[in-house]
């Protein structure tokens, strides 16, 4: 199962989110049992300067709650992510597409 995510980054703010996924986020993660699939910026479309998108691989739905409850503890996760999002000064995305996806049966991806 993966979870897929698109951000629309807050104005200008846009190499700051990634950077913040390079050099926090993704270790987290990790750290909560998360697969880091991939990460991506747009190369076309008409919001090439403020997409970011990220998948996340999980055994099971469950699993994945459990995993976002753990992550949701770990206090790095508390001052780094969930404080700076709280204000509109720091937070660095505005909108979020959140999908969970189930592989098909001939996706490369299982």
């Amino acid at each position: 199962m993966f979870g897929l995510r698109i951000y629309k980054a807050t104005a200008g703010k846009h190499t700051e989110l990634s950077d913040r996924f390079r050099d926090h986020t993704a270790a987290m993660f990790e750290q909560a049992g998360m697969e880091n699939v991939g990460y991506w910026t747009a190369a076309t479309g008409p919001d090439v300067d403020d997409t970011f998108v990220y998948m996340l691989g999980y055994p099971s739905l469950e699993a994945r709650d459990e995993m976002w409850k753990t992550l949701g503890e770990n206090p790095d996760f508390q001052s780094i992510i969930i404080a700076a999002e709280s204000s509109p000064d720091t937070k660095l995305a505005g909108e979020i597409d959140a999908r969970m996806l189930v592989p098909t049966s001939y996706s490369a991806l299982q």
